[in-house]
């Protein structure tokens, strides 16, 4: 996080906010879907784990400029 606030100087307080609050609704979203199937396992809390590290490494692969040597 704080690599991202770096560029953002003065509104750095602003710029951490948005990031905690997007934080906060992603982690509430990933409970609604994740909630209904609760099974007394660790299975989908795995599951759901799996899916975001899929989806972060999905974004990061789109977002991230190819480095080449």
């Amino acid at each position: 996080m704080v690599m991202a606030l770096e560029e953002h100087g003065e509104i750095a307080g602003l710029a951490s906010s948005l990031g905690g609050t997007l934080q906060m609704l992603t982690g509430g979203v990933v409970v609604l879907i994740a909630g209904p199937f609760f099974d007394g396992t660790a299975l989908p809390m795995i599951a759901a784990i799996a899916g975001c590290a899929a989806v972060a490494f999905g974004l990061a692969l789109t977002a991230l400029p190819r480095v080449t040597g």
